[in-house]
Parts: structure tokens; sequence; C-alpha cells
């Protein structure tokens, strides 16, 4: 007989009462399946059972629980006959190890501080008996001069030695009232935690044994969630990259995650699963208003080229609220995550299977958890948009990267060992290849020159034409051959005042549309090459260009 779930609402009656102060049973995490938002819990307890009737509750919950998703399993020794939930605000939550290890922190520094109090006492002392004993009385007869320069002396570095030691332990009693200061502020933070509502979920069960058994229950709390994170390797542009699929899991449902089994999944459980359905649009017309300031041209001019959009996003880093952190797993364990993660591709989601245990603390903060690595076939190609930017961008074309069910995310570029920046990858394409962006590379310089010749206005009839000019020249500092695209643009009119005209660019392939020009050349080692392009803009005389660079 295979074990079987009841839900919370199949099993939740509202008549139902214990008739008695359910029995407490601890539990244990052992199993967490994360999703991109929330988690669902996998928590066991081990029961003691007679034949009857037993009522017992799992406690010290998080608060956070959705009581819907709750479910226990049954078994073949004891039938589950009801479930419930509730919030309790009277317990308070056991100190968890950061709380215990902070408080043992703050003893030992107030230890410390009366330590120091207590020899600084000792010092202050004697530096008083010196002071009390400093005018020198003789006998009657002259101090003898050697006898004296060696008590002056003896005085001096005395008392330098005391004020040296007395400086040292105010430093540290200082330091020490300034850690215990954080530490107790930390403290409040988490004992204000320890009173908030916990959780607790009640299960009346009949059982046919007279032994021990186990009980497993699942719920979905809320507080938690995983984003993809990706490293990128490569060398000397070799035939393929290697990307490690990673994670930063996050969670603040009260209570750590101690080297439990984690998996992760792509899916959202908490968004509603309920297809839209159309219904009736009905156009409505509407009396037209003038208000007398409103302009003809009101349309966006789209002044970058889509491709260097991208690559323009790629090169920012995303801003991240979360401080870096790094996982925790179990000590002297020398394998990694990602050779044992497993795949699985449901009807819906993927679900990465974590082999190894990890601790995820209950702090918020994201700890990277690895996924996989992968190599996966890569061409290469240098690309420049010297209008945006003066450097040269290493791109790489990725192939055969759906076979790893990626999201999108943030990325971290390796070239040949060395970190050279961030990036992002855009897995939400439809294409069969993915381009990534691999950093700036400084040995292709590419300069874009004003051609001063035809930066003079020319007059004709009630119009002004102005007849624009640029040259860029790219340089190959590197001993190998490169595939290069360079891309500039002529501006676009949408009003029949404004001409705009392309008169030449050689060797560009040019997209009216956008006002795209883009050249694609191998530029050979220590070889350089020009781009030159030339177009008219006319716009009558008693206009101006506000965003047209003369």
């Amino acid at each position: 007989m295979h074990p079987f779930f009841l839900t919370l609402w199949g099993l939740l009656f509202p008549a139902l009462a214990f008739a008695a102060d359910p029995v407490p049973v601890p539990s244990e995490i052992q199993h967490v399946t994360v999703f991109l938002r929330g988690a669902q819990v996998t928590r066991t307890a081990h029961l003691k059972l007679h034949p009857g009737t037993h009522e017992i509750k799992l406690t010290g919950l998080s608060a956070n629980i959705r009581p819907g998703s709750i479910q226990v399993a049954g078994s073949p020794h004891y039938t589950i006959l009801s479930v419930s939930h509730r919030t309790n605000s009277l317990n308070e939550i056991k100190n968890s190890d950061r709380i215990n290890r902070l408080n043992a922190r703050v003893k030992s520094l107030a230890l410390l501080k009366k330590q120091r109090q207590a020899i600084r006492s000792v010092y202050e002392g004697e530096r008083a008996l010196l002071e009390a004993n400093q005018s020198i009385k003789g006998t009657g007869a002259a101090m003898d001069v050697d006898d004296l320069m060696e008590m002056a002396h003896f005085y001096r570095k005395r008392m330098k030695e005391i004020e040296y030691k007395l400086l040292e332990i105010k430093t540290d009693i200082k330091k020490a009232d300034q850690e215990t200061d954080r530490l107790k502020q930390q403290l409040n933070a988490l004992n204000n935690n320890r009173k908030k509502h916990t959780g607790e979920i009640m299960i009346r069960l009949a059982s046919v044994l007279n032994g021990s058994a186990d009980l497993e229950v699942r719920f979905m709390v809320r507080d938690a969630g995983w984003e993809p994170l990706y490293d990128i390797r490569t060398e000397n542009m070799q035939l393929s990259v290697e990307l490690t699929y990673k994670s930063k899991v996050w969670q603040n449902t009260g209570y750590d995650w101690k080297n439990v089994s984690l998996k992760l999944s792509t899916g959202s459980p908490g968004k509603n699963g309920v297809p839209p359905q159309p219904v009736p649009w009905v156009l409505r017309m509407h009396p037209v208003q003038h208000t007398g300031s409103e302009k003809k041209d009101r349309h966006p001019n789209p002044n970058h080229p889509p491709f260097y959009e991208r690559s323009d996003t790629l090169g920012k880093q995303k801003k991240s609220t979360a401080t870096d952190a790094t996982y925790r797993m179990k000590e002297n364990n020398p394998y990694s995550a990602a050779s044992s993660t497993q795949m699985l591709a449901t009807a819906v989601n993927t679900e990465f299977e974590i082999a190894l245990p990890y601790t995820i603390p209950s702090d918020g903060k994201p700890y990277d958890v690895e996924i996989g690595k992968h190599k996966i076939p890569a061409t290469y190609w240098h690309y420049a948009a010297p209008r945006y930017d003066k450097d040269v961008f290493l791109l790489g074309r990725l192939t055969g990267w759906s076979d790893f069910r990626l999201l999108p995310g943030e990325v971290q570029v390796y070239c040949q060992g060395t970190y050279v920046g961030r990036s992002y990858l855009n897995t939400r394409v439809t294409n069969d290849t993915l381009d990534v962006s691999l950093g700036r590379d400084k040995g292709i310089v590419v300069e874009r020159l004003k051609n001063k010749d035809f930066s003079k206005p020319t007059h004709v009839g009630h119009f002004t034409k102005i007849r624009k000019g640029w040259e860029m020249v790219a340089r190959n500092h590197k001993n190998k051959p490169v595939q290069l695209t360079v891309v500039d643009q002529i501006p676009l009119t949408q009003t029949q005042e404004i001409e705009v005209e392309m008169i030449e660019a050689k060797g560009a392939v040019y997209h009216p549309k956008t006002g795209e020009l883009k050249w694609n050349i191998v530029l050979e080692p220590g070889a350089s090459h020009s781009f030159r392009y030339t177009y008219s803009v006319k716009i009558p005389d008693h206009k101006t260009l506000s965003n047209f660079d003369l």
C-alpha cells in the first residue's frame, strides 16, 4: 500500500473540535522545493502510537504557511482523520543558533571590558604613585647627578609605558562597546522576530499500530524564492564556452533550513492558474476636445540601433539590495553540487534536484546554489557602436542552449581566467542561437571622426540643407583576425517638413526604417579599416533641430 496525501480542505470540517489539547510532537525540515517565489517545505516527525485515536500538533512552524497547501502523508499503520491549522501568538520561537552565538559574544565582550577596566585601574594607580613621588627630597646632602639622571630616566620611561598602555586599553574598550552595540541591534531584530506569530498544524489520526511510525507533512510558505545566476568562462575564443548554471536562494520564513535536500523549480504556484477568457470589446465615442497646446510631431524618434540597445544593457550591472554570500554545505565534502544535480522536466515546469545538502539561513540574504555546468558551442565576433560607446565588445553566439532550460538572468563573465564584468542572459527569445556579451575588448579600437568638409549648411530657396559626413577607423592590435561588426545610424524623419537623404555609405547595409548602418568585415592582425558615410538633412529656414548634433 502506497502512502497517500490528504489535503487540508478535504479534511477540515467547521464543526470539528479536538476533545483535548493535542500532544506536541517535534518535527524537522527534510526537504524543500523552492519556487521562483515561495517554497514547499517537507517536515517529518517520529510518532509513538498505540491502537486508538491520537491528537497531535506540530508546533514552532512558520507563520506564513498557506493553509490550503497543507498535505499530510498517510500510512498503512494509521489513518488521517482531520487536519487543521492555526497561528499561535503566545509561544515564542526557541532561540536559534545565531541568537545563541550573538548572546555568547556579547557576554565575552562584557567580560573583556571588565578585565580591561581592571587593568586600567592598576595602571592609573601606578601613575598616581609616580606623580606623588616625583619631587625628590634629599637627606641633607646633595644628590648625586648620576642618581638624579637615573631617576629621571626611570620616571620618563615608566610614565611613557603607562600612558601607552592606558591609550591601548581605552581603544580596546571603545571597540568592545561598538561591537556590543552592533550585536545588540542584531539581537533586537532577531528577538522581535521571535515574538511574531508561529504556525501550528493539528492532526487527528486513528492508529492500528502499537509502536513507532513516521509522519510527513508538506506545506507552502511565502517568504522564499530563487533567481538564476550564470558564470560564463571562455579560453582563447575556443569553439565552446563553459556555462555554470547557479541560483541565488533566499528565505525569511523564520526558521533556518539546515542541511536539507533542495529542489529548485521554475514554477510559480502563487500565480493564478485560471486562463483568461475574452469579453466583448465595445467601442464608444467621445467628443474631440482641443486644448490649443497639441503638437503634431509627438512620435518618438529611435536613436539607438536595436542590437546596441541590447549590448548596452548587457554591459550594465544589475543593482541588488541583497548582499553577496556563498552557500553553506556540509563540511569536508569534496564534491560539487553541479556534478550531481538532476534536471527534471515536468508538464509545465523544470525542476533541479540538488543532490548535496544545503543550509539556507532565515535572514533574507541570497545564497549561491550551483545547479550544473555545461559546454555550449559558441562562435565569436566583435561589435562596435562608437556613436554611443568608444569600446569594442566581444560577443558570443551560443547554439543548443535551449536543451538546458535556462532562465533570464545575470551573467558573470570570465575570459582566460580573468573576470571581465557582468552581462545579462536574455533567454526570452525564439531563436536557435543566443547572443551574450563577453565584455569589452581593448585589443580592438574603433574611432569615430567628423568630416569637417561637410559641416557648413547651405541655403536652397526657403530651406536649409545640412550635409554631414562621418568616418570610423577600426584597428586590430591582436595577433589573429577577428570578425567585426560596426554599427552607426542616420536620423529619421516623421514629418514632410524635414527631409533626410542617404548620400553614401560604401560597404554598409542600410535599413531605412531604423536608419541603421551596419558593416561586417574580417579585420586582419595589425590591420586597420575605414568606414565612411554621408547624409543630408533639409529643414525650413524658420525651423531648428533640437536633437541634431552639428
